[in-house]
């Protein structure tokens, strides 16, 4: 509860409380990954083009983390937004879409080869 005390000092406060909802759904999709043993034998079947982002400055954990995931997914890519950190998605919401728009014109490129 301190954490959540001092984010309500953040500027980015409303955004995050807008995002509260997903949190269930979140934790769902992530449940039995943050264990530290290995991801869970589904992964490996995912076929469709996957996108890891991970903040330029985000925890070093964090970023091992995205590195595991593109490991066991066949068709994951990883890519830094630079200068972001695990917030982005509310501290920096145009550097994450502009990697999101890159990748997405990347993957329809790659399929109209």
């Amino acid at each position: 509860t301190a954490m959540i005390t001092v984010m309500r000092l953040l500027p980015t406060w409303s955004r995050l409380k807008k995002l509260a909802p997903t949190l269930p759904y979140d934790l769902d999709l992530m449940k039995g990954t943050q264990s530290g043993a290995p991801l869970p034998s589904r992964w490996p079947s995912v076929s469709a083009a996957t996108l890891v982002l991970a903040g330029e400055k985000s925890d070093t954990f964090l970023q091992n983390a995205g590195r595991a995931l593109v490991d066991v997914l066949p068709t994951a890519t990883y890519t830094v937004v630079p200068g972001a950190n695990h917030a982005a998605v509310v501290a920096a919401p145009k550097r994450l879409a502009a990697a999101m728009v890159e990748f997405l014109q990347d993957t329809i490129d790659a399929q109209e080869r």
